[in-house]
């Protein structure tokens, strides 16, 4: 069961429909039909779209835009990214939803004080509903994340491998940390001293 907070009505048109009934994504409309791929979001099927927003692609700097939409194949690769597989609306979506796009490793989904967020994008408008899968508005373009390190890459490189005469010193010094020294006096740790 879903909480919505609207009134649902039979979606009406496809997902290109929907993104030429929003002035909002006059942008995306040019950019889909420079790319080729009216057909794709026209035909029967099943699909979610981050659909940038003008104001998405206002925020590139205006070479950037420009080299994106005179490269036809980039601009089909970026779009790509922002489609998936199957119909995921936002009351469908958990802290580690993830999503395979059409182009591209996975896009990682979850929520926060209510607003769903793709790759760390919040989605500004949810559950634009076509008969063809749904459209969710997004005001920045996408990108991937990062690849995962573990720790011990996060934190820099690993500290190099001590001497046993270093650990001692460490352990020296341990043990002379005001800290250290108030525990080992504590009633619990001299129960425990007794009881060993």
């Amino acid at each position: 069961m879903f909480t919505v907070d609207k009134v649902l009505a039979p979606p009406t048109g496809t997902v290109m429909d929907v993104l030429k009934a929003h002035d909002r994504f006059s942008l995306l409309v040019g950019a889909i039909q420079t790319a080729g791929m009216t057909e794709l979001l026209n035909q029967q099927g099943a699909l979610t779209f981050f659909a940038p927003t003008n104001d998405a692609f206002s925020a590139m700097s205006q070479p950037e835009l420009n080299k994106l939409m005179r490269n036809r194949q980039q601009l089909e690769a970026v779009l790509r990214y922002h489609l998936g597989e199957g119909i995921l609306v936002s009351g469908g979506v958990s802290s580690h939803t993830r999503l395979q796009p059409l182009q591209g490793e996975k896009l990682e989904l979850g929520v926060r004080n209510y607003t769903v967020y793709v790759n760390k994008v919040p989605v500004a408008d949810a559950d634009l509903m076509a008969t063809n899968g749904v459209v969710h508005a997004v005001n920045s373009i996408i990108r991937p994340l990062p690849l995962k390190v573990d720790r011990e890459q996060a934190d820099g490189p690993a500290a190099p491998l001590r001497s046993a005469s270093s650990s001692v010193t460490d352990s020296k010094s341990f043990r002379n940390d005001d800290l250290f020294q108030k525990v080992v006096r504590s009633r619990s740790s001299r129960t425990m001293n007794k009881g060993q």
